[in-house]
């Protein structure tokens, strides 16, 4: 696959703004509702990157090898991360120390142990709601050689208004179950096909055309309070989620198209490692509450109590990156070492 350096710097970008921006604001209850539903596109510019990034493969790869290669790099990155989510949970647990947030591994049951084995969310965990990407995405991206067989026989704009026109219909119904996953697959396989179909391939007039129609809508809609909060439309993602995140793609895109192919190196940390840092939120978030409740509350301007969060959250976020680059070459180091015994 070649490289895009604009897409390894997007893709960088994208996590600092999930990690540091939404879920700092999210997380601490920090700004108003406007400010937090207009900046919640970072799941639209993930799932568009990451289309994207797989139309500048060499060539189409089958369904066997997407499940091998999602299974390395997704699946088992994340049952290690379980692992040592346990083990953390339980040192807390039989060794307490008050951090600030509750750590009690007794208060989980089967059900929730089960919920986060398949990639859910879990209450009784802090700061752990955020793993439902991981299905998400591993379903859409193990689709993609079925949807690309498909694109060989329609036209992609077609193929792309199917879906979109399938998100509006599922918008206006409710399932009795697996409601909410049902149309977050829908919605966000509209951004991954975007950024499949899309990137680099569709003109600035054509991409003008649609910024202008999804931004005066956005505009509408947050006007008259319909997209407000935008949270509701995001779980489940609905029609309305699903303009606001290609007014928001489009308008980067016309924005980023002008910006030279440039690596910067603290932005390629967070691109190489991005993936390891979203699933050890739950560790740095409660690591960052250790260090601020103590003294946060103090602080009433919820800017300045952002700036202190944003950079604790940079700062802990970046060592750790650097951390797992290590561990990484360690690991691979050691593992050609036993290859050449």
């Amino acid at each position: 696959m070649k490289r895009d350096l604009l897409l390894d710097n997007l893709r960088a970008l994208a996590m600092i703004h999930i990690i540091c921006i939404i879920h700092v604001l999210y997380f601490f209850r920090l700004g108003n509702e406007y400010i937090r539903s207009l900046l919640l596109f970072e799941m639209p510019a993930i799932f568009f990157i990451a289309g994207a990034s797989q139309s500048l493969a060499s060539h189409p790869k089958t369904i066997i090898y997407t499940i091998k290669s999602k299974t390395k790099r997704i699946l088992i990155p994340f049952y290690i991360f379980l692992a040592i989510l346990y083990i953390w949970m339980i040192i807390f647990t039989f060794f307490p120390v008050y951090t600030g947030v509750e750590i009690d591994i007794t208060r989980l049951s089967a059900n929730n142990i089960l919920k986060t084995l398949c990639t859910g969310g879990c209450n009784c965990i802090p700061f752990y709601g955020y793993t439902w990407f991981i299905s998400v995405y591993l379903i859409i991206s193990i689709s993609l050689p079925l949807q690309r067989k498909v694109l060989d026989h329609i036209n992609k704009y077609v193929y792309i208004s199917i879906w979109i026109a399938m998100v509006v219909a599922l918008s206006f119904v409710t399932f009795p179950v697996a409601n909410l996953e049902i149309k977050n697959l829908v919605v966000y396989n509209v951004f991954y096909l975007t950024g499949f179909c899309c990137y680099r391939q569709t003109g600035m007039k054509s991409t003008a055309v649609v910024a202008f129609m999804t931004v005066a809508i956005t505009f509408y809609g947050f006007l008259s309070g319909i997209m407000i909060p935008m949270q509701n439309h995001k779980f489940p993602a609905d029609y309305l989620f699903l303009i606001f995140g290609l007014a928001w793609l489009s308008t980067m895109a016309l924005i980023l198209n002008s910006i030279k192919q440039k690596i910067y190196g603290l932005l390629d940390t967070w691109n190489k490692n991005g993936y390891y840092l979203y699933l050890y939120q739950t560790i740095t978030f409660s690591t960052i509450v250790w260090i601020t409740y103590k003294w946060i509350e103090l602080i009433k301007n919820d800017c300045i109590k952002f700036l202190i969060y944003f950079t604790i959250c940079f700062i802990l976020n970046t060592l750790l990156a650097y951390f797992m680059q290590w561990v990484i070459l360690c690991y691979n180091k050691n593992k050609k070492t036993d290859y050449l015994k």
